[in-house]
């Protein structure tokens, strides 16, 4: 499925702050014939944790398959987080938690 003129714009955004954050490795998925159904729009690593994001227009959630993708590859990691970003700030947020981790609780994986 292709993404809306929309989606594309809050990604752009959000790889761009992303990549101001010290540490952070970010890169956007381009969808192939091997890409695996739901593969996940953005996906990168900070200080040793990998993260993977779904992006998504104010007030959508990932689709079921999408969904599906981010439980499979967050299922028993303790270095991979899975998120649904809707606008730049949480992306931010959740990313430089990701940054301090080992301060804080395990992120529960967020799917939709």
């Amino acid at each position: 499925m292709k993404q809306s003129k929309a989606e594309k714009k809050i990604q752009a955004d959000i790889i761009k702050a992303l990549k101001k954050i010290k540490g952070c490795v970010v890169l956007v998925h381009t969808a192939s014939p091997f890409s695996p159904s739901g593969h996940s729009d953005t996906y990168g690593s900070i200080d040793g944790h990998s993260f993977w994001g779904e992006v998504k227009v104010p007030g959508k959630k990932a689709t079921k398959i999408q969904a599906s993708f981010l439980r499979q590859v967050g299922k028993g990691s303790f270095h991979l987080n899975t998120f649904v970003w809707n606008n730049v700030e949480q992306a931010v947020k959740d990313i430089t938690r990701l940054k301090y981790e080992h301060m804080w609780p395990r992120l529960k994986p967020f799917y939709f």
